[in-house]
């Protein structure tokens, strides 16, 4: 072990015993430079902040964990290993250490999980044993950060089917508490210079943060139906490098970023993890909710069939009694015409009558006495008969229109 480290963990050990000594408890949180899965779960605090990086093979998990904790990047024997092996992941292991939030005031805990993707094909093993510490020795987190790569330009294969396995492993409500971290984004002046002016002068090939937050997002939404809108951040371990050190803009950016994750983290109502059977469980759960919710459904669906149907009778009923009006309404049309006519006749041989009478001015006043009368009774006759129909017609209107409100007012009822 190193000298610094074992100095570092000599020291909190002697405190912890002074505390416990003078107290009998110790009610400060364990703060141990490096816990392995070996370790009792005692010696990891719950009421620290926590945060589980979760990523493929390769995308600077361990490195920024370090550097979570204060560490450089590429320090010699670090908190969290580090190797460079290609697709070979040194973190075979899940790995969680307490400290001090970038080695400053705050104290954090931070877990290490293999990574995704190995090209050992141990994804299967690493998983269980993944799901078996984070339960039973981490218990819940803050946030699950899933780092991926900034220079990964979609989402691949692996990555998918790992962000499936969380989804399978963790629940829906995984979402909840779940940031994507970039990592191997670099905030070096001449690239973040180079990035802007590409924005500026040629916006269709812009590749900003923006940029990638909201393309990543999108492919997120769509590929895993989810309409969460996850919160990003951007994190270059190597802006931590003793040869970045003194770069101003990078140090600034790393620490507004940081900072951002460190509040998501206070923020967040913690996730408590599941083992394997409770997923299972949860998944049983949920089916059965499925199903009642799908005979519901169906009620819901026969119940609308049943109210369809019966309105669907009562307008035939109304078509049908439409109809009959109808025919009802053209007779007494043409019983009408046929009067109208027969008056128009009645008038017409009047006119022929009254014209003779006029002519035959020589014929006796009895005569003229006696068509008088024959004219005074053909134009009551025509009144009354204009009359009957008239109100013959509206009769059959005004019942028509009452049937007709009765049917609308049942249908609204239906």
């Amino acid at each position: 072990m190193d000298i610094r480290l074992l100095t570092k963990f000599l020291v909190l050990a002697f405190l912890s015993l002074c505390t416990t000594s003078a107290t009998g408890t110790s009610s400060s949180p364990s703060i141990i430079p490096s816990t392995t899965t070996s370790l009792p779960s005692t010696t990891i605090s719950k009421e620290l902040t926590t945060i589980v990086l979760i990523g493929p093979t390769g995308s600077g998990k361990s490195s920024l964990a370090n550097v979570l904790l204060g560490e450089s990047p590429l320090c010699q024997n670090c908190t969290f290993p580090v190797c460079s092996q290609g697709l070979h992941s040194c973190t075979k292991e899940t790995l969680m250490a307490g400290g001090p939030w970038l080695g400053e005031n705050d104290l954090v805990q931070v877990v290490d999980t293999p990574g995704f993707g190995d090209s050992d094909n141990e994804d299967s093993e690493l998983v269980d044993e993944m799901m078996t510490v984070l339960n039973k020795d981490v218990g819940s987190a803050n946030l699950i950060l899933l780092l991926i790569k900034g220079t990964e330009t979609r989402l691949g294969r692996e990555l998918q089917q790992m962000i499936r396995e969380m989804r399978a492993l963790f629940g829906e409500q995984m979402w909840n508490n779940l940031v994507i971290g970039v990592s191997f984004w670099s905030f070096k002046s001449d690239v973040v210079d180079y990035r802007k002016n590409i924005c500026k002068w040629s916006p269709g090939i812009c590749r900003d943060e923006e940029w990638f937050s909201k393309s990543m997002l999108n492919i997120l939404q769509e590929k895993f139906t989810m309409k969460y809108d996850l919160p990003f951040v951007f994190l270059d371990s190597w802006a931590k490098h003793p040869m970045n050190i003194n770069d101003e803009e990078q140090k600034e950016k790393f620490n507004i970023e940081s900072k951002k994750l460190w509040l998501l983290a206070k923020e967040a109502k913690p996730f408590n993890f599941m083992t394997v059977n409770d997923v299972l469980e949860e998944n049983h759960v949920l089916h059965k909710r499925n199903a009642e919710l799908e005979d519901m459904i169906k009620n819901d669906i026969a119940e609308l069939k049943k109210v369809t149907q019966k309105h669907e009778s009562s307008d035939n009923d109304f078509q049908l009694k439409l109809k009959q009006f109808n025919r009802k309404l053209t007779n007494a049309e043409s019983k009408m015409s046929k009067d109208i006519s027969k008056v128009e006749e009645g008038v017409s041989d009047l006119k022929e009558a009254n014209e003779n009478h006029e002519a035959g001015s020589k014929k006796s006043d009895i005569k003229d006495k006696e068509l008088l009368e024959m004219f005074a009774k053909l134009n009551s006759s025509t009144t009354s008969s204009t009359n009957m129909i008239s109100n013959d017609f509206q009769l059959k209107f005004k019942q028509f229109d009452t049937k007709l409100t009765n049917v609308e007012s049942k249908m609204s009822k239906d």
